[in-house]
């Protein structure tokens, strides 16, 4: 009868498993807690991420009408279609607040610098946003690295002899716009012959913090958003497409260390 009950019971745990201890069950639930919790990181990651992308790809609208609107706004209000010129503030690589502020640009037009999505740079008043503007503005006709590089070697230069901004300047020879003898003036009809499109030529080109460290971009991959002459506003990674070149954001970056604001 013992040999029968103890057949028994060995048939059954066999069947059920062995009992499980409590170290099982306390095991078990820090695995099942680590599961969760790696899935809800990974579910605010790939939110923030989300989130990102969105404003890459708010920030390009805004970007793209929001200022096109302003700059031929002002571009039909001038005798000979002309943009605003350059700052001529040492290192400021920006149009001057008064020449579109407060015809084209009002106080209420913060999102037209939205890149910069600080809570503290969205404060500020209008003049300091344009003095730390996220974006870089010429001014001038430049449609290629060579063009665009030598227009920034010549800057200091400008700066030191008190130009304005205001005309065409000269450029090395063959490296001015369309690979002239002169840095010209942008304006609406693109080009100093005639209203012919020439899309390469960038009117803002979106910067990263340049630090300590190094250059620090705003976007989960390394690039910005730049707005075309020929129209629309893209965002380009960085490399070897123009004017997101390592050549020109080092550049910028080294006036921007050389004028610091």
């Amino acid at each position: 009868m013992a040999f029968v009950e103890r057949h028994e019971r060995v048939n059954k745990e066999s069947r059920n498993g062995p009992p499980r201890s409590a170290k099982d069950s306390r095991n078990r639930i820090v695995l099942w807690s680590s599961i969760a919790l790696v899935a809800i990181v990974f579910c605010v990651v790939a939110a923030g991420k989300v989130y990102a992308v969105r404003q890459q790809v708010s920030c390009g609208v805004t970007l793209s009408k929001s200022w096109d609107l302003a700059l031929h706004m002002y571009s039909n209000g001038h005798p000979d279609k002309l943009f605003p010129p350059l700052s001529d503030t040492p290192g400021h690589l920006f149009m001057n607040m008064s020449d579109v502020y407060s015809a084209y640009v009002t106080d209420k037009d913060h999102p037209l610098f939205c890149s910069a999505s600080e809570q503290a740079f969205k404060s500020l008043p209008m003049d300091a946003k344009f003095a730390h503007s996220t974006y870089v503005y010429i001014g001038y006709a430049l449609q290629n690295e060579d063009e665009l590089l030598a227009f920034l070697d010549a800057y200091p230069g400008f700066i030191e002899a008190g130009a304005d901004f205001q005309t065409d300047l000269p450029a090395p020879k063959g490296r001015g716009s369309f690979g002239g003898d002169q840095f010209v003036r942008l304006n609406a009809d693109h080009r100093p012959d005639g209203p012919t499109v020439v899309p390469s030529i960038p009117v803002f080109i979106e910067i990263p913090n340049y630090t300590d460290e190094g250059q620090v971009f705003r976007h989960p991959t390394p690039g910005g958003y730049v707005s075309l002459l020929g129209g629309g506003t893209t965002f380009m990674d960085y490399g070897d497409q123009f004017p997101m070149t390592p050549a020109i954001i080092e550049k910028i970056g080294t006036l921007k260390a050389r004028y610091p604001g």
